[in-house]
C-alpha cells in the first residue's frame, strides 16, 4: 500500500532524474544510465524496490496522461459535471512539455464522400482534406462514370429501394 507522502516523495524523486522521462537527453536511450536512475530511487524508500517503484511510476505517469487527455476534451458548454482534481495532478505537470500529443499521418488514401442526387447524378461533398482538390482525377472519373448509371424504379412505394440500388451501383464502380 502507496501514502500520499511516498507518491509525492516517488514524482519528486523521478523529476530530479530527467533521463527517466525526458527523451531529448542523450541518457535517455541510455539503458544503463537509466537503471542507474532508477537504483537511486529505492534507497529513500524502506520497503519497496526497483520493479515497484518503476510500475508505480508508469501507473501515475499513464494516469495523469489520460487526465489530462479527458480534461482537454471536454469542451465548453457541454455540460458535462465537474470533475475532482486527481490529488497527484499538480505535482505532476512538470511532465506536460514531454507529453505532447504527435502529429498522426496516415498511408491510407482519403476516400472523397459522393451523394446520389434524385436523377442519378453523383455530387462530391466538400472535403476539408488538407490539400484536397476538387478537380482531382478520381473526382473526374467518378462523375464521367455516373453519367451512365440510371435511377432504378421500384415497385414498391417506398423510394429507398431505387436509393439503394443507385448506392449498390456506386460501391461497383468505386470498386473498380
Amino acid at each position: 500500500m502507496w501514502t500520499t507522502e511516498e507518491i509525492e516523495n516517488l514524482v519528486m524523486l523521478v523529476q530530479e532524474r530527467r533521463e527517466i522521462y525526458d527523451s531529448s537527453l542523450s541518457g535517455h536511450s541510455n539503458v544503463n544510465a537509466i537503471d542507474i536512475c532508477w537504483r537511486e530511487i529505492p534507497t529513500h524508500f524502506s520497503n519497496k524496490d526497483v520493479k515497484l517503484l518503476k510500475n508505480k511510476w508508469q501507473i501515475l505517469r499513464d494516469s495523469y496522461r489520460q487526465r489530462k487527455r479527458d480534461m482537454s476534451s471536454l469542451k465548453s458548454g457541454d455540460g458535462a459535471k465537474p470533475v475532482k482534481q486527481w490529488a497527484y495532478f499538480e505535482c505532476l505537470t512538470f511532465l506536460d512539455p514531454f507529453l505532447a500529443n504527435r502529429e498522426t499521418t496516415t498511408n491510407a488514401p482519403v476516400i472523397e464522400e459522393y451523394v446520389v442526387e434524385e436523377d442519378g447524378t453523383l455530387n462530391a461533398l466538400e472535403n476539408t482534406e488538407p490539400g484536397y482538390s476538387q478537380e482531382s482525377e478520381t473526382n473526374d472519373i467518378l462523375v464521367e462514370m455516373s453519367e451512365d448509371i440510371q435511377p432504378t424504379r421500384s415497385s414498391t412505394p417506398c423510394s429507398s429501394t431505387s436509393k439503394l440500388s443507385r448506392k449498390r451501383k456506386i460501391a461497383t464502380i468505386l470498386k473498380l
